[in-house]
């Protein structure tokens, strides 16, 4: 399992802009192979920071050693 945080901090002016472009693509987030878990997180004292929050379930292949994990 492999949890991802991605802090984002935007110009006070576009928040509503990146709201409606991440609510337009979450579902598509979602969809990538492995995606367990999707959050979208925005600071209660700063709220031109947000914070995205992923699960990703990850098979680790090397193909050099013949190993998988």
């Amino acid at each position: 399992m492999f949890v991802r945080f991605v802090r984002m901090t935007f110009q006070e002016d576009k928040t509503e802009e990146f709201q409606e472009i991440f609510d337009s693509s979450k579902d598509k987030i979602r969809a990538v192979h492995g995606c367990q878990h999707l959050v979208l997180m925005r600071d209660i004292n700063q709220p031109n920071i947000y914070m995205t929050h992923r699960f990703l379930r990850v098979i680790m292949i090397c193909y050099h050693t013949g190993f998988k994990h």
